[in-house]
């Protein structure tokens, strides 16, 4: 998803989406739009920020278009770093790699992929703008026009790029080839993302694994893969682990 929303523990049943969530002074800050039954006081709303700038520009008639950089990225400890640069993206054609540092986004430094995303919200596609980057401590300016951001990023990645290419920006992990054994692939882990799945999973650097499925579910919007893990905790002993993502991920700027 593009941008931030509200977790709330209010009530809201059915058919309260489109209502305005206030806050104790009786002001609106948010517009709720979704709630998990199953879980009671887990609901979400739009900030009141996004609707007020959106609400003029579906007035203006057509399809709203988001602007973009073109590429996923990760935050470790106060760094904003790139992790992939989409095909055919601003990134990848102004020469943005992965493992560069986002420093700075029209000449304002950043901390959060968030605010990252709140200051492309404002901006039109094809606007030109200023990003610049540290590579290895190399400090790089670069000036891109901005691009229309695809409905669904990941799901339109995963139609132009290589599984191969898609594990670092989908699990967090980036892998490196270890040949194949019959039909599968094998990979050694060279660096794992703080707070991805792979993060998450338990992986770590000089992991190795055999991928033993890739499976994507388009109706459900979903991504699970199957591997054989030989953990270098575990004295490289192997288990089968599988992981999953959403298409709807929230690091894409």
């Amino acid at each position: 998803p593009l941008g931030q929303s509200y977790q709330v523990d209010v009530p809201i049943n059915p058919g309260n989406s489109g209502g305005p969530l206030l806050n104790q002074q009786g002001q609106v800050i948010g517009v709720v739009f979704a709630g998990i039954e199953e879980y009671e006081g887990i609901n979400f709303a739009l900030p009141s920020t996004y609707v007020k700038d959106l609400l003029p520009r579906l007035y203006m008639g057509g399809q709203v278009k988001h602007s973009w950089l073109g590429m996923a990225t990760s935050k470790d400890l106060d760094k904003i770093m790139v992790t992939y640069s989409y095909p055919g993206g601003p990134a990848e054609l102004a020469g943005i790699e992965q493992g560069d540092q986002v420093i700075s986004l029209m000449g304002e430094s950043l901390t959060s992929i968030a605010e990252i995303q709140n200051k492309l919200f404002t901006l039109s596609p094809g606007t030109l703008i200023p990003i610049q980057i540290n590579r290895g401590g190399e400090i790089l300016d670069f000036i891109l026009p901005l691009g229309v951001r695809p409905d669904t990023p990941l799901k339109k990645a995963m139609q132009l790029d290589s599984q191969d290419n898609l594990i670092l920006p989908i699990f967090g992990m980036k892998v490196e080839s270890a040949g194949t054994i019959g039909r599968r692939r094998s990979y050694r882990v060279s660096q794992v993302y703080p707070g991805s799945i792979a993060d998450e999973s338990g992986l770590v650097k000089n992991d190795n694994f055999k991928l033993l499925s890739w499976e994507v579910y388009e109706e459900q919007g979903v991504i699970l893969m199957q591997i054989l893990l030989q953990a270098r905790s575990s004295g490289y002993l192997e288990s089968v682990l599988q992981m999953g993502s959403w298409f709807e991920v929230n690091h894409f700027i």
